[in-house]
Formats: structure tokens, sequence, C-alpha cells
């Protein structure tokens, strides 16, 4: 409650005070004491104390109790937050100074808050343009991070591409490398083969074996849409697309595709890498189509390969060619040396390289009979020494000529040492054991099992027991043990195959 509510209540506490003093003070008989006789004797008394009783309470209210009233009022408004409320400066004593006093603090608290205002206003701009900055360094960083993955994916699979040399095993490495980070539940390789009007699967993952033997025709479905339109499909809603056929028993399990395709020199479509599933991270699509490009690269270039060796491969039977013209009797011995060669080194699980290695030295192991004359080479009855000596000189006149060849560098150690012995007996170098190199020791062995199979003018060809007799006869000194007994159990097991 505020002074002015409170000055009436002062002022009758002080004028009952002041009129019971009074009637202390009169004197009092047994005869007229009573109130009315008090009042009635003291009037003038009374109406004086009670007039002075008013001024005072007016001089105590304007003195005292209004100043510091309006200095009440003025916190109030402090305190409401109006800081430009000021207390007028009636006069100067005590209540005048605590009134400037006030003036002065409100006037600073005043110009106070102006400045937190504006630094306020500052701070709210401030924190709008770091907002607006941190949702574009945001966006910014998650695409430096996509772009960033995506080199790395990039980087990873150019590694893949680098290691693996076998086709099927750079297909498999594709699919186990994708296949996680586009979350599919299956995928699989797709690629139309030469003077064929489907696209079969080269290579998958999670499909059964009936799965890899259902194809798609080159104007069937989404494959036959992309042959068409040349560009990647992605198919979100698979039982309302009338693109996607379904082929397999768990189509109806899924709800999304994603192919991307691989082009050729010409850019048509030979093949489509598939991704089948329900949550498809499309953000990787980008480099799903880089990988394409890289894949129909490493195709043209595979193909070129194939191309020149090939070519290569043709210079070679012609060259083989040549030297049965010379001598009829050997038609077909390189050849089936060759087949030999090639039936061991995969029973015995050689690398690819080793294969091709094998195959052309196989195929070249007699190259330099070329350089021997006909009259040693053809002839029928027993050779001399010396002729001898030069008919054996046939595996270093080989070296001489493919030595030039740099696709045939490999083959040296075949066409050089394809008649050395394990116990050092053989020729021209005397290696023995594993001085020789094994794709070496393979073809010696095939040599020599088609040249006593084989008829002659000379001798009868010896059947399948009588050959396996005579080469186990020299086992361990002109053939290596461990490789004869691998290319017995091939013979013995294949008797159609080679008979073929």
């Amino acid at each position: 409650m505020r002074l002015k509510y409170k000055l009436p209540l002062i002022g009758m506490l002080i004028f009952v005070i002041t009129f019971v003093s009074v009637w202390v003070a009169t004197p009092k008989t047994s005869t007229n004491f009573t109130i009315t006789g008090i009042f009635v004797q003291n009037i003038e008394v009374f109406f004086v104390v009670f007039i002075l009783t008013l001024f005072f309470i007016n001089f105590f209210v304007r003195r005292i109790l209004d100043p510091i009233n309006k200095l009440i009022l003025g916190m109030e408004k402090v305190e409401d937050g109006d800081y430009t409320s000021q207390i007028p400066i009636e006069r100067r004593d005590e209540f005048g100074d605590i009134a400037i006093q006030f003036n002065k603090t409100v006037e600073a608290i005043s110009l106070r808050d102006e400045e937190l205002r504006a630094v306020n206003e500052e701070l709210s701009a401030s924190l709008e343009e770091i907002s607006e900055t941190s949702t574009e360094l945001l966006e910014a960083y998650d695409e430096i991070s996509k772009r960033l993955q995506n080199e790395k994916l990039i980087n990873t699979l150019s590694e893949i591409f680098y290691s693996k040399k076998d086709w099927n095993e750079l297909l498999e490495a594709i699919l186990i490398h994708t296949k996680e980070i586009i979350r599919a539940d299956r995928c699989a390789v797709y690629f139309q083969k030469e003077r064929q009007e489907c696209f079969n699967v080269v290579k998958s993952i999670n499909f059964s074996e009936l799965d890899k033997c259902i194809g798609y025709k080159k104007d069937e479905g989404t494959i036959g849409w992309i042959v068409e339109n040349k560009e990647e499909l992605l198919v979100t809603d698979t039982l309302n697309d009338p693109r996607f056929v379904f082929k397999y028993s768990w189509c109806a399990d899924i709800s999304m595709l994603l192919q991307i395709p691989i082009f050729d020199e010409e850019t048509e479509v030979i093949g489509i890498i598939s991704y089948f599933g329900n949550d498809l991270n499309l953000n990787f699509t980008p480099y799903l189509k880089q990988l394409s490009k890289m894949v129909s690269v490493t195709i043209q270039n595979s193909n070129l390969i194939t191309e020149v060796e090939r070519t290569h491969f043709s210079i070679i039977k012609g060259l083989v060619k040549a030297i049965e013209f010379k001598d009829s009797y050997t038609k077909g011995h390189s050849e089936r040396v060759m087949e030999y060669s090639l039936m061991l080194g995969k029973k015995l699980n050689l690398s690819n390289k080793e294969l091709k290695i094998l195959r052309y030295g196989s195929i070249l192991h007699d190259i330099g009979k070329l350089a021997i004359p006909d009259n040693i080479l053809l002839k029928s009855g027993k050779l001399s020494d010396e002729e001898y000596e030069l008919l054996k000189s046939h595996s270093e006149k080989g070296v001489e000529f493919i030595k030039d060849l740099k696709f045939l560098e490999d083959i040296m150690s075949i066409v050089r040492n394809h008649h050395e012995r394990i116990d050092g007996k053989g020729y021209p170098d005397g290696l023995k054991g594993d001085e020789i190199e094994r794709l070496t020791k393979i073809v010696t062995i095939a040599d020599a099992y088609d040249a006593i199979t084989s008829e002659r003018e000379y001798r009868d060809a010896l059947d399948e027991k009588e050959a396996i007799e005579e080469l186990i006869k020299h086992k361990g000194t002109q053939f290596d043990s461990c490789l004869l007994d691998e290319f017995i159990e091939m013979v013995l097991g294949s008797q159609q195959g080679i008979a073929n």
C-alpha cells in the first residue's frame, strides 16, 4: 500500500493521541467527569489541535512522503522496463540529491540498454549469417564427402582393375565391391555375346543356378529400354512399371531396380550391370556410371589384346605349318603337344598367364627345326654323330628365331630347354632338377608322350598302355616324378579326350 493511502490513518492516529493527551491533562471531578463535558469545556483547544494536526500532516506529506513516493513510482517504471523515466527535481536537499542520482542511474541504464539492444541486433544478424554459413558449409561438406568417397571408391576399383587379370575375377570383384555401397539384395552383370540376340548372366551375387540360366532378349523389358535409349535406368516401383519383366521367382520381393549400361567403342550397349533391392542407395549412381566407363575401356582393351593375340597365334600356326610341310611325319605333333600340355596345366590349376605361356611355348617348341637341313631332318636311316648334333641344335636355333618377338619372350625357356633331363643329361645346357622351369618340364613330358604314340617311318606307334610304361621307365631321370604322376593320372582319366 502506497504512503498516500496510509496518511489519513496516520492523521487519525495523531488526532486520537492528542485528544487523549488533552483529556488526561484536564482536571476531573466526580461530579462533571464526562466526555461531553470535556468537549464543551475544551472545544477551542480541540479545534486548534485539530487544525495543527492537519497542517502537520500536509507538511509531512509534501516535505517527506511525496519525494519518497515519486522515487518509488520511478523505480517501479524502471522495474517495468521504462528506462526513460525521470524524477523532477523540485528542491536542493537530500531528496533532491537522491532524485538527481536516480535520474543519472536510470539514464546510464538507458544508454546501456540501447547499447545492449544494438549488440543484440548485431548478434542476431551475425547468428543468422553464421547459421546460413553453417548450412552452406554442411552442404559443401556433404558434397566434398561424397566426391571424396566417390574418388576413393574409384581409386579402390582402379586397384581392382590393375590387380585382377582374369575377366571373371574382375567382374566378381566389381559386384562384391559395389553391392554393399548400393545396398542391393542381388546384383548381376549381363552381356550380349557375339551374334546372339539376348543378354545372359555372366556374373552374379545371390542368383540361383536356375537364375543364371535366364536371359533377356535385347528388345525385352528394361534391357530393351536401355538398348534403345542408351542410358541408365532406375525403376522405383517394379510392380507397376510396365518396363519391368518378372523373370525370377524373387522379383515380387523387390521394389527397385538400377541398371547401368556398358558400351563398346561404337557406343552400342554390350553389357548391363543390374542391382535389385528395396532401398537402393542412389547417391553412388554417378560412381557406377564412371565404373561402367572403366569396364567399357577395359573390354575394348581386352578385345584389342585378344585380336593381337589371335594375330600372333595365326603367325605361330603359320610357322608350325612350315615345319609340317618339311616333315609330314610331324604333322599335328606341335598342336597335340599343346593340347596335352594345356590339359596338364589346367589339372595343376595354373594361372591364365602360365597357361598362355604354356600354349605358345608348347606349339612352338620345335620351331628351330626350320633351320635344320632337309637331308638331316627327313633322313630315314640312322643319323651320324655330326648329323645328330646338328639336329639337337634346333632348340637353340628356335630361340634365335623368336628372340626379337617381344610377345614370345616368356617362352624362351620352353623352346630352348624342352630336351633337358632331370638327371642333367639333356641338352643344350645340361640343366637338372629345379634348374629346369616347371612349364618346360610339362612340355618335355607332353612332347615325349606324343612322339612315342605317333607313327614314324622307322618305328610303329606305341599304344596308351605301352607309352605309359615307357614314360615310367624314365621317371625321376628324364621326367619330373610328380608331374609325370599327374600326367599319367590325366591320361588314364581322360582317354576319350586324348583320343579326340
